[in-house]
């Protein structure tokens, strides 16, 4: 039996320091809920990424080596 769950995650508009953590806490609700083995997150509509949204992708690739982010 294969366990094996995908949390997609969609960004939009700008990740910057002053929303960063808002945006961590939810994300790690749904890792929390969801315990997925694999996270994508679709960046098709994000226009900027501040330096702290950086380090939160690069946090959530060290929780989750299968993290894919598409459409950058």
């Amino acid at each position: 039996m294969n366990n094996s769950k995908e949390l997609k995650i969609s960004l939009c508009g700008r990740l910057t320091a002053e929303n960063t953590p808002e945006t961590q806490e939810k994300i790690m609700a749904s890792m929390t809920e969801e315990r997925p083995s694999k996270i994508t997150i679709d960046a098709a509509k994000l226009e900027y990424i501040s330096s702290s949204g950086l380090r939160l992708l690069l946090s959530l690739k060290k929780q989750c080596p299968d993290l894919q982010i598409i459409n950058v």
